[in-house]
C-alpha cells in the first residue's frame, strides 16, 4: 500500500503531521478523519501534493461547538445523568470555505449539462417521436427564456475561465464582466 504523508490540525487546533498507509487518497483521508485529524495537505510519499487548499479559507466558528461528550456520572437514575462541570469547553469547529465563484461555476456547469440534455431530447423529438413522454421537453426547445439561461451559464463559465487564464485581477474581471454582459445583451436584442 502507498504511504501518504499529511499535514493537518486536530479538533483543539494543534498542528500535526505524519504518514498513513492506505489504498487510495480517499481511504487515507477517511482514516485521518476517523482519527479526528482535519487534513490541510496530503501527498503520496515521493509524489506531488494531491490536495491543495490554497484557494480556500478556514473559519473557526465559536457559536458552533464540535461534538463533545463530557464525562457522565452514572447514578441510580439512568434517565438523569449529571455532567462534570469542571471540563474545559469544547474546541471550536473548523470549516473550510471555497470561493463563491468556484461554487457558482459548479452549479452553472450542472445547469448547462441539464439544458444540453433537454435540448438534445427536444431536437430528437422534433424530428422523430420518442417512445416515451417527457413533459415540457418541447417547451425547453422553443423557449427563449431557457435559451437565455443556457447562454448565460455558458458565458459565465467561458469568461471565468478567461479570467483565470489572464491571471485574475479586479480590472480584468471588470472588463470581462462588461464584455460578457455585452455579448448577452447583443444576443437578447437579436433573438
Amino acid at each position: 500500500m502507498p504511504l501518504f504523508t499529511y499535514k493537518g490540525h486536530k479538533e483543539d487546533g494543534s498542528v500535526t503531521e505524519g504518514g498513513v498507509d492506505a489504498v487510495s487518497l480517499q481511504a487515507a483521508r477517511d482514516s485521518l478523519l476517523e482519527m479526528k485529524i482535519f487534513v490541510d495537505d496530503i501527498q503520496e510519499e515521493g509524489g506531488e501534493p494531491t490536495v491543495d487548499f490554497s484557494n480556500a479559507w478556514t473559519v473557526s466558528d465559536e457559536s458552533q461547538k464540535a461534538p463533545f461528550a463530557p464525562n457522565v456520572a452514572v447514578h441510580d437514575d439512568p434517565v438523569a445523568p449529571t455532567y462534570d462541570a469542571g471540563l474545559p469547553p469544547a474546541p471550536p469547529a473548523m470549516r473550510v470555505y471555497f470561493p463563491i465563484i468556484d461554487t457558482l461555476r459548479l452549479y452553472a456547469g450542472w445547469l448547462l449539462a441539464g439544458y444540453i440534455l433537454a435540448f438534445a431530447l427536444g431536437s430528437y423529438q422534433a424530428f422523430k417521436p420518442l417512445p416515451f413522454e417527457i413533459p415540457y421537453v418541447m417547451a425547453f426547445l422553443t423557449s427563449p427564456l431557457i435559451l437565455s439561461f443556457c447562454l448565460a451559464a455558458f458565458l459565465f463559465l467561458l469568461f471565468t475561465d478567461l479570467h483565470r487564464l489572464l491571471k485574475r485581477g479586479v480590472f480584468k474581471g471588470f472588463v470581462l464582466t462588461i464584455l460578457a454582459a455585452g455579448v448577452f445583451v447583443l444576443f437578447r436584442i437579436n433573438v
